[in-house]
């Protein structure tokens, strides 16, 4: 028993500093990305990719870019949020997908803005494309998409499960 307790406290410290690791890497590409938009330099496909959160502790760092105090933070999120858009509106289906997964996490006024631009995605993006990519993604992650699709009675896009 006392080996099946020191195996788990092992097993959490890492989990806990791979996690840490991870959220770290996270905030350094979104500062980097920040420091880009501020400097109107171009922005690669790859960091904005990286800058799509995977985890809620990586949403809240995300969010908490609108709510912050410091001035020339505000309308970042926006900003980002609408490289993003033009982004898979323009064909890139990775950062498409990561985006279409992002779903899971958004909450309050980030979750109007994001159906805002799915809504405005469905109309720029071929059907089947779009299709493809979010049968590709991971369906716990998109079920809110789904019921948007159902909710709004999407009619190009009837058929999906």
């Amino acid at each position: 028993m006392k080996k099946l307790i020191f195996y788990f406290i092992i097993i959490c410290i890492i989990s806990y500093g791979f996690d840490n690791h991870n959220q770290q890497k996270f905030e350094t590409k979104m500062n980097s990305l920040v420091l880009k938009i501020k400097n109107n330099e171009k922005i690669s496909d790859n960091l904005l990719l990286s800058c799509i959160p995977k985890t809620q502790t990586e949403a809240i760092f995300l969010f908490n870019i609108d709510y912050s105090k410091d001035s020339t933070m505000k309308g970042l999120y926006s900003k980002i949020n609408n490289l993003w858009v033009n982004r898979c509106i323009f064909g890139n289906t990775k950062i498409l997908k990561n985006y279409l997964e992002f779903s899971y996490f958004v909450d309050g006024y980030f979750a109007e803005d994001y159906f805002i631009n799915i809504g405005k995605m469905l109309n720029s993006i071929r059907i089947k494309k779009f299709y493809r990519i979010l049968n590709k993604c991971e369906r716990s992650k998109t079920e809110r998409i789904f019921l948007y699709i159902k909710e709004n009675n999407i009619d190009s896009l009837r058929g999906l499960n």
